[in-house]
């Protein structure tokens, strides 16, 4: 059988072929390999890498070979000033094309012409347990291999969370804002700097003044927003961001398996459907492509939820919205360009001249 060497990150790969040796026979782990060489050879083409300041800040995959692409919006939106896309040697400014918040997605456009894309239907079935899956990266080194682990189904939404405990009102030291009493460990609130004896005084500009205020605040966003405040630190007013998770990170606080867990999506709920899998990607993989053995797309890889589980978008769940606004923009650009190339000006101002 072909080994696999590029990286550890394919070691999964490996051992998944010797399993399906010892349950297939040889000739079903041989043909798979072949399917796992190309499908990492040709398939990191197909996913590319985003770059923020001369740093990689995520992935996002080519669904069309002229340039449309997708990645995770919430990953995106936390980027401060213009990102780009790597294609080659070249590094392009990309065209927001539209938004999708109900599954945190961004289509984006780059310029290109006949660009290497996945193949998907937006009606695709999804996964079945059991399946196995490729996850793609921007190299062959990035690609890994899992399993399907259960049963295709939604991910409810759950409330937003920062992770502090606040003095009681009664036990204010504050005259004006809300003092942090406690700051919890590998939460928002601790990722951001905030500390024990800060006191908040805005929340997105707005005044607050009670734990109530600031708790109605938080909840008022979705998991993944990004939460803005001012706050008063040793006679300072300092400005701190903080991307928001949901309210698992207060089950158990304390609980030391989140170290071990690594980093986590601050987003991974509030999903239509999703797809489980077992394939433990780096959470600068979002946005990159799921595959099954014969290549074609079965989804998006959206959420690391811990060291064991993935979340991906299922294809079905954002196929149909990709097409419509992916022909809508090409429509609006064919308008555009044939408005600047008549005659009679983008405007039709020859028209009414008198």
């Amino acid at each position: 059988m072909t080994v696999l060497k590029k990286s550890a990150a394919l070691t999964t790969a490996i051992l998944t072929a010797l399993s399906m040796t010892e349950v297939f026979g040889a000739s079903a782990a041989s043909d798979s390999d072949a399917t796992l060489e190309e499908l990492t050879g040709a398939g990191a083409s197909k996913v590319l890498e985003v770059y923020a300041d001369e740093v990689r800040s995520g992935v996002a995959t080519v669904v069309s070979d002229d340039g449309y692409l997708v990645t995770k919006y919430s990953d995106v939106a936390r980027i401060e000033g213009p990102f780009e896309v790597k294609l080659g040697t070249r590094y392009l400014l990309p065209r927001i094309v539209k938004i999708l918040p109900d599954v945190d997605l961004l289509i984006l456009k780059i310029s290109g012409h006949k660009l290497p894309s996945v193949t998907w239907e937006a009606e695709a079935e999804p996964a079945r347990m059991g399946d196995w899956l490729v996850s793609l990266g921007a190299t062959v080194e990035e690609a890994s291999l899992g399993v399907v682990s259960a049963k295709t189904r939604e991910i409810k939404a759950k409330k937003a969370a920062l992770g502090i405990m606040m003095v009681n009102l009664n036990r204010e030291v504050a005259k004006n804002g809300v003092t942090i009493e406690q700051v919890f460990p590998a939460t928002p609130a601790e990722r951001c700097g905030l500390l024990r004896g800060d006191v908040i005084l805005l929340i997105d500009d707005k005044e607050v003044n009670s734990p109530d205020e600031v708790r109605g605040a938080i909840t008022a966003l979705p998991p993944g927003a990004l939460l803005e405040m001012v706050i008063a630190r040793a006679g300072r007013k300092l400005r701190k961001s903080a991307s928001l998770s949901d309210t698992s990170i207060l089950e158990d606080p304390f609980d030391a398996s989140r170290y071990l867990n690594g980093k986590t999506s601050l987003r991974n709920v509030d999903f239509p459907e999703v797809i489980q899998h077992d394939t433990p990607i780096d959470p600068g993989l979002l946005g990159g492509a799921l595959l099954d053995l014969n290549g074609k797309l079965v989804g998006i890889n959206i959420a690391r939820v811990n060291r064991f589980t993935t979340f991906a978008l299922p294809a079905r769940v954002f196929g149909t919205a990709l097409e419509h606004a992916i022909a809508a923009d090409r429509a609006h650009r064919r308008a555009l360009r044939a408005s600047l190339l008549s005659p009679a000006g983008p405007l039709g101002s020859a028209k009414t001249q008198p």
